[in-house]
């Protein structure tokens, strides 16, 4: 939805709710006759990165000046739900590694121990990628010809977590990519 009340004022909303999830499962039979689910294709698990719930809103505001010339501001605020980054990050206790095989709540996943890590060492993180908001604010002068504005990305300096990054199956590393922390700077455009 978009709305444009009067010359100065401009609002903008939109949303979406999606239900992304596999209606089926891919398994694979053992030899001797053990059936497994394939690397998290299970039946109901939500598709990689697919959030149900984003949405985003904005304020913009214009006022007049001298010669054609027009200050314009704008405030966005973005909100995404909370995904995963693949099929298999969805498994049970994908989120532990480490543990002894004697532990009946041990992760297949095992620990590369380096330098005295004792080998039945658990970590445990998050496997889910939490839902995250984000706002912008931008200001500036504007002719039709050319545009200055300064810019504030990332107000609250938000830390969101938009990947499961890990190696080796979890054994030698697993952390998150993020996002760019807040930033201030100034951009200028110019129409030929």
């Amino acid at each position: 939805m978009f709305a444009r009340p009067n010359s100065t004022w401009d609002f903008g909303l939109s949303a979406s709710w999606v239900n992304a999830s596999l209606k089926g499962s891919v398994t694979s039979t053992s030899t001797t006759g053990v059936v497994t689910t394939v690397g998290g294709l299970a039946d109901g698990n939500r598709l990689p990165t697919a959030p149900q719930i984003q949405a985003v809103a904005s304020v913009g505001y214009t006022l007049p000046l001298q010669e054609k010339r027009d200050f314009f501001s704008v405030f966005t605020v973005q909100y995404v739900g909370s995904s995963y980054s693949q099929f298999e990050n969805e498994e049970l206790q994908f989120g532990q590694i480490g543990g002894t095989a004697s532990d009946p709540n041990a992760n297949p996943a095992r620990l590369i121990t380096y330098g005295g890590v004792p080998s039945n060492t658990i970590i445990s993180f998050d496997q889910r990628l939490p839902a995250y908001s984000l706002g912008n604010l931008r200001a500036g002068v504007r002719t039709d010809r050319w545009e200055v504005a300064g810019y504030l990305n990332n107000l609250w300096d938000t830390n969101a977590h938009l990947a499961l990054d890990y190696e080796r199956g979890r054994s030698a590393r697993v952390g998150y990519l993020t996002n760019q922390p807040r930033t201030i700077g100034v951009g200028a455009q110019y129409k030929f």
